[in-house]
């Protein structure tokens, strides 16, 4: 997946997330609507030594309900 400098995908794309890597979210917030669902996660994807933050859409997390009940809004 790729995750954009903000929540909309005409933002430009920070990093692509390999699938079934981890994305440590820290918080929601609406954004773009991908496949009917327009929250978005905030947070940081690590690869070695780098860590990439920025915002990755519900649609390509595997949260089980957006927003993830008890997780802030940013």
């Amino acid at each position: 997946m790729n995750e954009p400098a903000a929540a909309s995908v005409s933002c430009g794309v920070v990093v692509t997330i390999p699938k079934g890597r981890t994305f440590y979210a820290d918080c929601w917030k609406r954004g773009d609507d991908i496949a009917g669902d327009n929250v978005w996660y905030y947070g940081a994807y690590m690869s070695g030594d780098s860590a990439y933050y920025g915002d990755v859409s519900g649609e390509y997390l595997a949260t089980g309900h957006d927003p993830v009940p008890g997780m802030p809004e940013c």
